[in-house]
């Protein structure tokens, strides 16, 4: 991943192109190499190293070896930068002990004699929502705990990945753009 840097970074060093630019507007050599050269010895007299300059020269030939050089105001100067950090939805086993708990506690209907539960990592984009209308200050309130590294308890979905509980958590993570999730996935065990 490239970062551009633009002009105030640099500003001291566009204005010295620009003078140098302006010394050698209408000036013209007899070969790439003389240019160069004199480009080379001028930048040095100026404080700039020619690597710094190259990138912004301009060679025009106009015929019989004549060379014209022009230099443009800065280019953008690109530094390599570290990849951002990978955004996780980070979740506890009290946690997810403390959500299952809960959820069972509130809806005890839709747990079954036969119903087990396991904690899964599911891709984000195989859970359906079945509520609408989301509060966007909770989610953005939760977006905020991912991206500081907060846990949270795990969503709970059922067999056909429909979310039961934790909307909000998986809107935010998926406004994150993180892709799995980990989730308390319930099924029916067959008898």
């Amino acid at each position: 991943m490239k970062l551009i840097y633009r002009g105030h970074l640099y500003e001291s060093f566009e204005w010295d192109l620009y003078g140098l630019g302006e010394y050698f507007k209408n000036k013209q050599f007899k070969s790439k190499e003389l240019a160069e050269k004199a480009i080379r010895v001028c930048g040095k007299n100026n404080g700039m190293e020619y690597y710094a300059i190259q990138p912004n020269l301009i060679f025009r030939e106009l015929g019989d070896g004549q060379v014209k050089v022009s230099i443009t105001p800065i280019k953008s100067i690109e530094k390599e930068q570290k990849p951002k950090e990978k955004l996780e939805y980070l979740t506890s086993r009290e946690l997810t002990k403390k959500q299952f708990g809960l959820y069972r506690s509130y809806y005890p209907v839709e747990f079954g004699s036969n119903e087990k539960a396991k904690i899964i990592n599911a891709n984000i984009e195989d859970l359906v929502s079945v509520e609408s209308n989301q509060d966007q200050s909770n989610i953005n309130a939760l977006k905020r705990s991912i991206q500081n590294g907060d846990e949270l308890p795990p969503p709970i979905v059922d067999e056909n990945y429909s979310i039961l509980d934790g909307h909000h958590r998986v809107l935010a993570a998926k406004e994150l753009g993180i892709e799995t999730i980990p989730v308390i996935y319930l099924y029916e065990e067959e008898e």
